[in-house]
């Protein structure tokens, strides 16, 4: 299958740093951007009916940020993608992260491959634009995905399931993903060969109204995945594997693919 690239963003408002993150996209593979807006009032809409090179989605019916993910990666199998690049929009990536993520799958090592947030060197955001990493092929494995920047592919979604919706808003989806993928047998790594600058939080920090929401969701979150798998998150997958449930909710007759909340609890 040639190798296409499904480059999927979320945003509420932020639009000066959604226009950064997707400038800064460069890949010698084709690809397609597919730009989830979830509610702006600040001009984003305008920006992308103004660009016709981008897939936009406009206040769509969903309530989490899992399912805006779902949504852009179902958009990219449609479209024939062989790659699903997920980024925060209040990204700058190097010029060759996106390359250096495709290398790093095309290994069949590992079913998720993360960028690294990194800082130091960079003076100013949008240096990270010129600066290239060479890539490392035998750099140790850090299973500690970053989930601002990740890469996955249809085998992913084949083996690990879809994002669990069950997260409303945002917190905990992706602590649940690499749960899944854990307890599979399979590898999230982050990569050195891939890294860029993160402003970190600038939809929460920008948008008053949603911290109260965001609070709310947190705490909900948090109970669910306790309920889901046992305990809070934990960090290293030696300790997931020893402390998380073997199944989602206990249940024997739950796969790890399974993303349907159990309400009997």
């Amino acid at each position: 299958m040639e190798t296409k690239i499904g480059i999927i963003t979320v945003a509420i408002n932020c639009l000066k740093y959604s226009k950064q993150t997707i400038d800064s996209i460069k890949t010698k593979y084709p690809y397609e951007i597919i730009f989830i807006d979830n509610g702006s009032t600040d001009g984003t809409k305008k920006w992308l009916d103004s660009r016709k090179d981008i897939i936009s989605y406009k206040d769509p019916m969903v309530s989490s940020l899992a399912g805006c993910w779902n949504l852009g990666i179902k958009r990219a199998i449609a479209d024939g993608c062989s790659h699903f690049l997920v980024l925060n929009n209040d990204l700058i990536l190097s010029p060759n992260l996106i390359d250096n993520l495709v290398r790093k799958m095309q290994t069949e090592k590992y079913v998720m491959v993360t960028g690294v947030n990194q800082y130091e060197g960079i003076n100013e955001p949008k240096e990270m634009m010129e600066k290239y990493v060479e890539y490392d092929e035998n750099e140790t494995d850090r299973e500690h995905p970053d989930f601002s920047c990740f890469m996955i592919n249809k085998k992913t979604i084949d083996k690990i399931g879809w994002l669990d919706e069950n997260f409303m808003v945002a917190y905990f989806e992706d602590s649940d993903f690499h749960a899944r993928i854990a307890l599979t047998g399979e590898k999230a790594i982050s990569t050195v060969s891939a890294i860029y600058y993160h402003y970190a939080s600038k939809t929460v920090q920008e948008n008053d109204y949603l911290k109260p929401i965001v609070r709310e969701a947190f705490i909900g979150n948090e109970a669910y995945f306790i309920e889901k798998w046992g305990c809070k998150p934990v960090g290293d997958v030696p300790e997931m594997l020893k402390v998380y449930y073997k199944t989602p909710f206990d249940n024997p007759d739950k796969d790890i693919k399974n993303v349907e909340r159990d309400f009997s609890l």
